[in-house]
């Protein structure tokens, strides 16, 4: 009985994380967005202005066209490890329903718990 409540308890902190890192990365992935807007356009402007500051265009522009491309990069890797953390929570949804289907135990109940925390992920997600 003890360890049927430190394996719930295990259950719902993995799942809590779970949780917590989906939020944090579309966060990241919105934040990513906004600097995919806010950066070139200000290294833009300032190419335009580089006139009066005597700096050469050629080099704002290749300023301009790396930050494009590391933050592009850098969405990629966000939206990658948002896709790892999916698939794992689909794996462990894959294998809770097998131990939801056993018995109505507490493991059971935890199991359906888990089950209803992913979907609701899955929703926020779309």
């Amino acid at each position: 009985m003890n360890r049927e409540k430190e394996l719930n308890v295990l259950l719902e902190r993995i799942q809590d994380y779970q949780e917590t890192e989906h939020l944090k990365n579309r966060r990241r992935i919105r934040n990513g967005f906004r600097s995919m807007l806010i950066v070139p356009t200000i290294i833009f402007i300032l190419m335009f202005l580089s006139e009066q500051t005597g700096t050469s265009k050629l080099v704002m522009l290749v300023v301009w066209i790396a930050s494009m491309l590391l933050i592009a990069a850098y969405l990629i890797v966000v939206d990658f490890v948002d896709y790892k953390l999916m698939h794992v929570l689909e794996t462990e949804e894959a294998a809770v329903e097998e131990v939801a289907d056993a018995a109505d135990t507490p493991a059971a109940k935890a199991a359906e718990a888990i089950l209803r925390r992913k979907n609701n992920v899955q929703e926020d997600r779309t």
